[in-house]
């Protein structure tokens, strides 16, 4: 819950008052803490990692029947399915003030595959690919830039500030107009 702590108390009274949970971790917390959550599973050095990613406006019944399949048959312990909310401040600000164009309330949906043997990637990212192909017709096919795989398809950018009609399919287009309006501090990581 993002809000007034005692409207959120008011929200989560109903999930508490359920039954004894085996643990009770939701508790306010700084911003910076709550985005730091997943740093932990998903920010670690040195682990393999394949991911496909897109939006939903809705998560509907045959989406989560797919999703429900696919959480049974994980290729790793370490990887996981994923969905992000995009509401509230986000959507509130125009597609033409920032990198992010896609600012309707939806969610963003991530399938990720980690895993730390370099031997077993062929395994691990045909897992991706396998639940992908079920959940990708069930979804938007649209994505989050920071979240297109190499092998995306140029189509999966449905942003029309990148690209003219009748251009959507040539990549190398759309991928110079998005380094060309981001420029270097997206391409370069300290280091590099």
């Amino acid at each position: 819950y993002n809000g007034d702590i005692e409207e959120g108390e008011k929200v989560l009274a109903p999930a508490r008052n359920f039954g004894e949970p085996l643990a009770d971790l939701v508790q306010p917390m700084p911003y910076v803490a709550r985005q730091g959550l997943l740093d932990e599973g998903f920010a670690v050095n040195g682990l393999h990692r394949y991911w496909k990613s897109g939006f939903t406006k809705e998560i509907s019944d045959d989406l989560i029947d797919v999703i429900v399949a696919a959480a049974e048959d994980f290729s790793s312990p370490m990887s996981a399915m994923l969905f992000f909310r995009i509401h509230g401040a986000a959507t509130r600000v125009s597609p033409d003030e920032s990198a992010f164009g896609l600012r309707g309330e939806q969610w963003d949906f991530n399938v990720i595959g980690q895993w730390a043997d370099e031997t077993e990637s062929a395994r691990h990212t045909a897992w991706v690919r396998e639940q992908w192909g079920r959940i990708e017709p069930l979804i938007s096919g649209s994505a989050y830039i920071n979240h297109i795989a190499g092998d995306d398809l140029p189509e999966k950018i449905k942003d029309e500030r990148f690209y003219e009609p009748g251009e959507l399919g040539a990549e190398k287009a759309i991928r110079e107009r998005l380094l060309g309006w981001w420029g270097d501090r997206y391409r370069r990581r300290p280091g590099d």
